[in-house]
């Protein structure tokens, strides 16, 4: 964007909003609309939100705000927003700058999108390095690490957060990357602790875990990065659900889901997190479920997310074959190994797992999670449904009927 002075900048949501309006020119759209598609609220919040963006955006790209030519305000109290007939001749450093603005726009919940954004741009080891960190968000691998190889000439930092990405969907140690990111800027420092609090947790080591999460949550609470600290929080609830404290969970998921400029993926997956949790603790599941099913994104879910919702559908007592099918076909397409041996341990055993769960509830679903999540797959189908591993948690299961 640019004025007399020079090149005007635009914050994140300025760029959302603007991105959301270019895919959908000349259509006349209410406020509500923007608020749940764009800002990811609810039906029914009253905000000036949209107003004051509007009014803040129209100063940075209209020739005369007073006058809008691009972004109308509609009778009714809805806007329209009316693209130049044609794509004005941008001198390359401008065209530039506005494609990664959109690129980031989209890259939390549409990367496919991003990437195309980035098409007619020239490949600059700045535009690799962030098509390199968007195809490992769509599972293309091999051409992440043509991309991340050509990005030579950007900070080190950024090239090893993309590098422990790869390692992590190639089930390989991501720590020695991960902690030279954290040499970086204090975004992807704060983004590389979190990584490596998942990592540590998915190997069991709880202390350290929880710890990278909460030091990365302050760093994000510092840095005003709401939408990181919505992820942060709710990466601390799935991680409590499998270390057996679903009211923790409950919290982690309540906090990251009233910041409301959280991406619409990270609220999807928050909201079949906290579903989880409910259904542990005998809470209202079903409808936490059905508002993360209505939210729709272009975005994939990660394996993950099938093992989860799978498990809160056993522990409702139906099947989840299909899901568990879906989340293993997803894993081929987007690998996640961590991911992947909860999914195995489920499809191994099948809808075996709905008697256990009937007779033994959320203790038995906690057993399955620390089992799979233990490490190697191959023993889990002749370990997870055992008796004995159910038994150790009989007593608690009897006394608790006793009272």
């Amino acid at each position: 964007m640019r004025q007399r002075e020079g090149v005007t900048p635009i914050t994140r949501i300025e760029a959302e909003l603007l991105a959301w309006f270019a895919r959908h020119p000349e259509q006349v759209v209410s406020k509500d609309r923007l608020l749940t598609e764009v800002w990811g609220y609810r039906a029914g919040v009253r905000t000036r939100t949209v107003e004051v963006t509007v009014h803040t955006l129209r100063r940075k790209i209209e020739r005369d705000p007073t006058r809008p030519e691009h972004l109308l305000t509609e009778r009714g109290g809805g806007y329209r927003f009316v693209p130049l007939a044609s794509e004005p001749v941008l001198d390359p450093d401008a065209r530039r700058l506005a494609r990664l603005l959109e690129a980031d726009a989209l890259s939390y919940d549409a990367p496919a999108s991003a990437l195309a954004t980035l098409e007619d741009v020239s490949f600059d080891p700045e535009v690799q390095v962030r098509r390199a960190a968007l195809l490992v968000a769509v599972g293309a691998l091999t051409e992440a690490d043509k991309a991340l190889a050509a990005s030579v000439g950007v900070d080190e930092e950024r090239c090893a957060m993309v590098a422990a990405s790869l390692a992590v969907r190639r089930g390989c140690d991501p720590v020695p990357w991960l902690e030279r990111a954290m040499q970086g800027d204090p975004f992807v420092a704060a983004t590389a602790m979190v990584r490596l609090g998942v990592y540590r947790l998915d190997h069991g080591d709880v202390h350290s875990g929880f710890g990278h999460l909460a030091d990365a949550r302050l760093r994000f609470e510092r840095l005003d990065a709401h939408r990181l600290l919505a992820m942060a929080w709710g990466e601390e609830g799935l991680y409590r659900v499998l270390q057996g404290r679903p009211g923790a969970a409950l919290e982690a998921f309540d906090a990251a889901l009233g910041d409301r400029s959280s991406s619409r993926y990270v609220e999807r997956v928050t909201r079949f997190g906290k579903a989880l949790a409910l259904r542990l603790v005998g809470g209202d599941a079903d409808a936490e479920r059905q508002r993360a099913e209505a939210i729709t994104v272009e975005r994939w879910d990660e394996p993950g997310v099938f093992a989860f919702r799978a498990l809160e559908r056993r522990i409702a007592g139906e099947g989840a074959t299909a899901l568990v099918a879906e989340g293993l076909e997803r894993h081929a397409l987007r690998p996640n190994p961590a991911d992947a041996a909860l999914l195995e341990a489920l499809r191994a055993n099948g809808d075996a797992a709905l008697p256990q769960l009937a007779r033994h509830g959320p203790a038995f679903a906690l057993a399955l999670f620390r089992a799979a999540r233990g490490g190697a797959v191959t023993p889990l189908a002749g370990q997870v449904l055992v008796p004995a591993l159910v038994g150790a948690f009989r007593p608690t299961t009897e006394s608790a009927l006793r009272r």
